[in-house]
């Protein structure tokens, strides 16, 4: 949210690089986390659930490419952003309904 804010607000180029680095941070620690799990849940089929993973993953970044340059042209940086922070968000429960039942999978897969 604070980057399109800077962009907004046309801030120093050191503020929006400083975010950079926690938004990169932040994105590599939960693509990091989510391939650990996936390939910790199915070990014999490590390749495909990466391929799968990585497409997914990609098919919705091009998604919102696209959508960020209609909201940026209808709300402004600083709102859009808001908007994608917001979604963000209300997402992040997710992180942890995937720490909770991680484990539970996991000792059901060695146990069979």
């Amino acid at each position: 949210m604070g980057y399109g804010w800077c962009l907004e607000k046309k801030t120093s180029v050191a503020v929006p690089l400083v975010l950079h680095f926690f938004t990169g941070y932040t994105s590599i620690v939960m693509l990091n986390s989510t391939q650990t799990l996936l390939v910790d849940l199915l070990p014999s089929q490590g390749s495909s659930v990466t391929a799968c993973n990585n497409f997914i993953r990609c098919s919705l970044a091009a998604v919102l490419v696209s959508v960020v340059d209609i909201a940026d042209k209808s709300l402004g940086p600083g709102w859009a952003f808001v908007l994608f922070g917001g979604l963000c968000v209300l997402v992040a429960p997710l992180l942890y309904v995937v720490v909770r039942i991680g484990p539970r999978c996991r000792q059901k897969r060695l146990a069979q």
